[in-house]
């Protein structure tokens, strides 16, 4: 029987830097200066989320000073992301490259993220273990790296030994070994073959949804490394994984459809089991909304609440579709009194309440696409 070894995972900066106005990961996450990489730009927070205008893309190198490199280019697959590739050495002349600092911004200049910033990996911190992960919480639906020092091999002598393979499978979700791997007396070279970084230092980068040709959240994966027979390998280890930042995480309060344009006709929904005051606790009785466009235009209702009547209150009564669910459906500019054909909906600022407000949500903000 295989033995289970857990790895240590040192502490080292997190190749995909958050942020709350959107967040950046590299591939490969462990990268040289002198490689090609491609960064992730995730927009999903940021208030370019679901803008497709052409972004340039701003960098730098040990938090100097940043020059423009280019235009991004928008994901096939996913709007809210956007890449961009470089060799870092030739980008900015430079060999002594620590850090990356990257600023993604709009044509004109009036949208931007925040600065980011990524490490260089420090491939040193592989001569005293045998496996290193990065980033050090690596999440199942991004780019992570495996290093492997050789010399260090914990069960057969794998130094000088080339091409290494990695064997991985994972038995939490019950996938099964990765996709496409091959059998243990044929492996796929192609597919599981590792880059030799430096002597005897080895390293695979891959995304583990894709490597396992899955849409499961995967919560941890075992493998080994070995040589192309299958004659020679590591003891067996367990990697933990995460789930990916959230875009906004699950709100209490959304629009259906979730994207939507000036003048279309939207529902908005609120799930009173969601709302994280727990104000809603139990509760099934009438919901409304007090509301305003564009952080206090075309209030409805304004002054004390106390002072009006159910009957006119009717206009932002929610209905009750049962098991805490709410929802109003509304044609914006009619439902605001909006006279002005000119006017732009920037933001809808909503907060539930019941008649009386000593049940209350918190401020939600729904924004049309751009």
């Amino acid at each position: 029987m295989k033995k289970i070894l857990f790895i240590s995972l040192i502490y080292i900066l997190y190749s995909s830097m958050l942020s709350a106005e959107g967040w950046i990961h590299t591939a490969p996450a462990a990268f040289l200066p002198s490689e090609e990489i491609t960064v992730y730009f995730h927009v999903c927070t940021s208030d370019m989320e679901d803008d497709a205008s052409l972004k340039t893309v701003y960098g730098g190198f040990n938090e100097g000073e940043l020059i423009s490199l280019g235009e991004a280019i928008l994901s096939e697959d996913d709007q809210n992301i956007w890449t961009f590739s470089l060799i870092p050495a030739d980008a900015f002349s430079a060999e002594d490259i620590e850090s990356l600092s990257f600023q993604i911004k709009n044509t004109d200049g009036s949208v931007e993220l925040p600065i980011m910033t990524v490490n260089v990996f420090d491939f040193s911190v592989a001569d005293n273990q045998m496996t290193t992960v990065f980033p050090a919480s690596p999440n199942y639906a991004e780019n992570m790296s495996i290093v492997f020092n050789a010399t260090l091999s914990d069960r057969d002598d794998l130094t000088d030994v080339s091409p290494i393979f990695l064997w991985a499978w994972n038995n939490a979700e019950s996938l099964g070994d990765a996709a496409e791997q091959g059998s243990w007396a044929s492996i796929n070279a192609e597919t599981t073959v590792l880059t030799e970084v430096a002597p005897n230092i080895w390293r695979k980068d891959f995304i583990p949804q894709k490597y396992w040709d899955t849409e499961v959240p995967m919560t941890e994966i075992g493998l080994l490394f070995r040589n192309q027979t299958g004659t020679t390998q590591t003891e067996d280890m367990t990697i933990k994984l995460y789930p990916p930042p959230s875009c906004g995480g699950v709100s209490a309060l959304y629009s259906f459809p979730k994207k939507f344009m000036q003048e279309d006709i939207l529902t908005i929904v609120f799930d009173t089991k969601l709302e994280s005051n727990g104000a809603f606790n139990g509760y099934t009785g009438d919901l409304f909304l007090e509301t305003s466009l564009n952080g206090g235009e075309h209030e409805l209702f304004p002054g004390m609440w106390t002072n009006y009547s159910l009957s006119e209150l009717e206009k932002v009564k929610m209905l009750n579709e049962g098991n805490g669910v709410y929802t109003l459906t509304l044609y914006p500019k009619n439902f605001y009194e909006v006279t002005d054909p000119a006017f732009i909906i920037e933001q809808f600022n909503i907060v539930v309440r019941n008649k009386n407000g000593l049940k209350k949500s918190g401020d939600y903000t729904i924004k049309p696409v751009k």
